[in-house]
């Protein structure tokens, strides 16, 4: 799925010459309604995608190793396979985080790994939503994420839910996560107002949205 920015329409609006208003509608999001408990004594961050250029998980190695010289008390989980995955080992190992960082390819129980981890940091160059970060909102995770194009600034609040890192800021990212591992009450209220911004992803709210387009439409 492609986000349009307002940027993005304006763009297209005045240089293509729409004629028409361009609307955005998100695609459907099923909320976990289970009832979820958050570990606020975990010490576990939590990522997960394709192990590609674009997930930039060769930015957390850095981000991890900078994060080691402020504390060594973390474990950092990666959930998902791919071609990066030999490249992102050897780095690892190389920089002496083989205790820290684990690779724990494709898993069946992701919502185990939710459970017990006390954030999630998503360190993309690019995304088309990223719907792991809504996934890990439902589970009252607190998100760091790297501001990039789009996605994170429609489903991040900063300073609210979790932290925008302008891109590609490997220190100000690590300077967020050491934050928010020792500041336990910062991440107990990230934690609270995690699902505040997930109303318009709402697959009522996104039914709702294309009825109101469709009768727009049709009544032109």
């Amino acid at each position: 799925m492609v986000v349009l920015t307002d940027k993005d329409k304006d763009y297209f609006n005045n240089n293509l010459r729409i004629r028409n208003k361009l609307i955005r509608i998100y695609n459907p999001f099923i909320n976990n309604e289970k009832e979820v408990k958050y570990n606020k004594k975990s010490n576990i961050i939590m990522s997960s995608g394709r192990l590609t250029y674009q997930k930039g998980f060769d930015m957390l190695i850095e981000v991890a190793k900078k994060l080691k010289d402020k504390t060594e008390d973390f474990k950092w989980n990666i959930l998902g396979d791919g071609e990066d995955k030999e490249v992102l080992q050897s780095k690892i190992k190389e920089n002496g985080l083989s205790k820290f960082v684990e690779l724990k390819g494709k898993v069946k129980n992701v919502e185990d790994y939710y459970k017990e981890s006390k954030m999630f940091v998503l360190t993309s160059r690019f995304e088309g939503l990223g719907i792991v970060v809504l996934e890990a909102k439902s589970y009252l995770l607190p998100v760091v994420s790297f501001d990039c194009d789009c996605g994170p600034s429609e489903m991040i609040e900063e300073n609210i839910n979790g932290y925008l890192i302008e891109e590609f800021d490997i220190s100000k990212m690590a300077e967020r996560i050491y934050e928010l591992l020792k500041d336990k009450d910062k991440c107990e209220r990230f934690s609270e107002k995690a699902k505040i911004n997930m109303k318009k992803f709402n697959p009522d709210e996104i039914v709702k949205q294309w009825n109101e387009l469709i009768k727009e439409v049709v009544s032109k």
